[in-house]
């Protein structure tokens, strides 16, 4: 038991099947989350880490609950980046988001083309325009690479304080001089 991305760099061994399994809990926490130490297991390196671990027919296998179609985008094209031509994306809806599976590596040549036990092979998440995650930039959970509204918003309302207070105290400073 350990750390994915910590494990990476312990082992020498290959393997026939990797599996990120639903490694996050993204519904349990507020939007004032940014990051997490899961942020670091889906990033292009992460994927590119797991390659190097896989036998030369193996199988790499994610599986995501995915709230929003653009990070399962990021998340397929960290997968494609990586295994280029060698990935298929299966998705099944639940009550309000979508259960997705990604399957990468050499065997997936070797698994037919069609939907698997109530998960529908489909590509309507390639192509869309989302910034990879990286290790210098690991937030799987921010559409794009910018500061959010309600940072910026919580920042300007520490400076003006910050200020008045500055001002009332230096008020106070000089009148008792």
């Amino acid at each position: 038991i350990d750390d994915a991305r910590s494990f990476f760099h312990k082992s020498d061994a290959r393997y026939d099947l990797i599996v990120f399994g639903y490694l996050d809990a993204h519904r349990l926490l507020s939007s004032f989350s940014s990051v997490r130490l899961d942020n670091f297991i889906y990033t292009l390196e992460s994927f590119r880490e797991a390659k190097r671990y896989l036998k030369p027919g193996g199988l790499l296998v994610v599986t995501y609950v995915a709230f929003e179609d653009w990070i399962v985008a990021r998340l397929s094209r960290h997968l494609q980046e990586t295994f280029g031509e060698d990935v298929r994306t299966y998705a099944a809806p639940l009550q309000d988001d979508v259960t997705i599976v990604f399957l990468a590596g050499p065997a997936v040549r070797e698994i037919p083309r069609k939907d698997i036990n109530g998960f529908e092979l489909t590509e309507r998440f390639d192509g869309m325009d989302v910034p990879v995650a990286t290790d210098d930039w690991p937030y799987l959970y921010m559409r794009r690479r910018s500061v959010p509204a309600h940072y910026v918003m919580v920042l300007l309302g520490v400076l003006v304080l910050s200020l008045v207070m500055l001002g009332v105290a230096g008020r106070g400073t000089l009148r008792k001089r």
